[in-house]
C-alpha cells in the first residue's frame, strides 16, 4: 500500500523517536502510520488502546497487515483478561479505554515482552485523574514505544495536553498535574476545571513540537469544502407554548436548582424540540413532527438525485422515529442504523452500504456512536437533527463524510427561541453547556436569545 509523505515520515522516525503523538487532522491515516511504526518495532508483543466503537476496525486492519489481534473488547472482564493470560507467540492486544484500569496489573506482568503500546484518540485520556489515564500512563512509562493518536488534541484547552504528553515525555511535561498547571494554566478562581489563561504557552507549544508529528489536513488536501446550511425549524403553535410553558416551570422558575439539575432540565427541553415529551413517570409523548418533516422535504431532493445522506442524533428514540418514517416515504432506498447497541457487523454493513451502494442510501448514526473512527466518504450530505454539546463531537462527526477535493453539504436543523440556539453557540464558540449555564442568564439559555 502506497503511503503519504506524512505517514512514510512516521515510519522513518519509528526508531528515532520510541515515543511520540500523531497529531493527525481526522481521515489522515494515523491507524495506517501507527501499524507502519509497530511493524518496524518488531516487538513479540503490545497493546492497542481505542474507543470501543473503533476497536473492531483496528482487529480488522491488523489483521490485513499480517498482525495477529487478541480481542479483549467483548464478555465479562474475567474472560477478557483469560485470553490475554492464554496469548502465545507474537500478538496485538485490543482493548477499549472502558477496562484498561482493570487489565493494567496483568499487562505490566507481561514485560519485558510487552514492547509497545498505542492510544488510539489519546484525547479520552485528558483527565489525568480518571482511572482510564492513570492507567495508560503507568503502561506507557513500562515499555520501549508509545504512539499516541488523535485528530483532536486539545478539545477545551492546553491543560487537556497534559494527561497525553506526559505519556509520551514524562521528563519534560513532568508526572504531577498540580504541577503543571501551577507553572502554565491561569484556574477560574470559583472553577479550577475552567482555564481563563496561560502562563509561558511558548513553552508548551515548544514542548508539543518535541513530543509530537503534527499535520494539518490542508497541508495535504488543501482546504475543506463544506456548504453550511442552517435549516430554521418553527414549531406548531401548540408544541411552542407547551415550550415556553415548560421553560418557565423546568427552568426559570426554580432559581434554587443546581447547576446539575438545570442541565437535565436542559435535556429535557432538547428533547422537546425534537418532538418529543418526556412524562414524569417515564416514557415519551410525541407532540410534534416539525423537524422531521423539514428532513423528510429536505431527504425529496437528496434521494431524487441519487446521492447518500448520513442523519446524525443526540437521542436514541429519534434514530427510531427517523428510520420509520424515511421507509415510509422512500421505501426503495437503504436506510440503516448506527446506535449504541448496534454490533460491529451492522456498522461494517452500514460502512458498506455507502461506500459500495448504487444509488442514494441513508445511515442514521447517534453522534456518540457513530461520529468516530468509520469514513463515510462517499455520502455528500450530513444533517444535525439534534446535537450533543460537543465542538469536538460535532467536528468528529463532520469528518466521517470529507473527502478531499469534493464539496459536502452540512445542514443544522435549528428551532428557533429554544435550547437549540443555545446549543449551537456553544459547539460555535468551543466552549459547553456548563460555560453557558455559568456565563448566561437562564432566559438566554432556554430561548436562545
Amino acid at each position: 500500500m502506497k503511503l503519504w509523505a506524512h505517514q512514510q515520515k512516521a515510519k522513518d522516525e519509528a526508531l528515532t523517536y520510541p515515543k511520540r503523538a500523531f497529531f493527525f487532522c481526522p481521515r489522515l491515516g494515523k491507524t495506517l502510520a501507527a501499524i507502519e511504526c509497530i511493524k518496524v518495532w518488531n516487538q513479540t508483543c503490545g497493546i492497542v488502546v481505542a474507543p470501543l466503537l473503533v476497536c473492531p476496525s483496528w482487529i480488522k486492519t491488523l489483521q490485513e497487515n499480517g498482525l495477529i489481534p487478541v480481542d479483549c473488547t467483548q464478555g465479562p472482564v474475567a474472560a477478557r483478561l483469560l485470553r490475554i493470560k492464554r496469548a502465545k507467540g507474537s500478538y496485538v492486544i485490543v482493548m477499549n479505554y472502558d477496562v484498561v484500569g482493570a487489565a493494567t496489573d496483568l499487562l505490566l506482568r507481561l514485560r519485558p515482552r510487552l514492547g509497545f503500546v498505542v492510544l488510539d484518540e489519546s484525547h479520552w485520556i485528558k483527565s489525568p485523574s480518571a482511572k482510564r489515564a492513570r492507567a495508560c500512563r503507568r503502561l506507557c512509562w513500562s515499555v520501549d514505544y508509545v504512539r499516541l493518536l488523535t485528530g483532536t488534541p486539545i478539545p477545551n484547552h492546553y491543560g487537556d495536553l497534559f494527561g497525553q504528553m506526559t505519556c509520551v515525555d514524562p521528563e519534560n511535561w513532568g508526572k504531577h498535574y498540580g504541577k503543571f498547571a501551577a507553572r502554565h494554566l491561569i484556574r477560574h478562581p470559583m472553577y479550577p476545571s475552567t482555564i481563563v489563561g496561560y502562563l509561558d504557552l511558548p513553552r508548551i507549544e515548544r514542548l508539543v513540537l518535541q513530543g509530537a508529528h503534527t499535520v494539518r489536513r490542508e497541508d495535504v488536501f488543501g482546504p475543506d469544502q463544506y456548504q453550511f446550511v442552517r435549516r430554521t425549524v418553527t414549531l406548531p403553535s401548540a408544541a411552542a407554548v407547551l415550550y415556553r410553558v415548560l421553560a418557565k416551570e423546568w427552568v426559570l422558575d426554580s432559581p434554587k436548582l443546581t447547576a446539575e439539575h438545570v442541565l437535565k432540565r436542559l435535556v429535557r427541553l432538547q428533547q422537546l424540540t425534537s418532538g418529543y415529551l418526556p412524562l414524569d413517570e417515564g416514557g415519551l409523548k410525541e407532540v410534534h413532527t416539525a423537524k422531521i418533516d423539514a428532513v423528510i422535504a429536505d431527504l425529496g431532493e437528496i434521494v431524487e438525485a441519487g446521492e447518500k445522506v448520513i442523519i446524525f442524533h443526540k437521542f436514541r428514540w429519534e434514530g427510531d422515529r427517523y428510520e420509520r418514517e424515511i421507509a415510509q416515504h422512500f421505501p426503495g432506498i437503504s436506510v440503516l442504523r448506527i446506535a449504541g447497541g448496534v454490533s460491529a457487523d451492522d456498522r461494517v454493513l452500514a460502512i458498506a452500504s455507502i461506500a459500495e451502494s448504487v444509488g442514494s442510501a441513508v445511515v442514521i448514526a447517534q453522534e456518540q456512536a457513530g461520529g468516530i473512527g468509520i469514513s463515510f466518504a462517499e455520502a455528500k450530505h450530513v444533517m444535525f437533527v439534534s446535537s450533543t454539546y460537543s465542538f469536538v463531537g460535532r467536528k468528529q462527526a463532520m469528518d466521517r463524510i470529507y473527502k478531499p477535493g469534493l464539496t459536502r453539504c452540512v445542514t443544522d436543523y435549528i428551532v428557533e427561541g429554544t435550547i437549540d440556539v443555545s446549543i449551537e453557540k456553544a459547539i460555535a464558540s468551543k466552549s459547553s453547556l456548563h460555560e453557558s449555564l455559568r456565563n448566561s442568564d437562564r432566559t438566554s439559555l432556554v430561548f436562545g436569545e
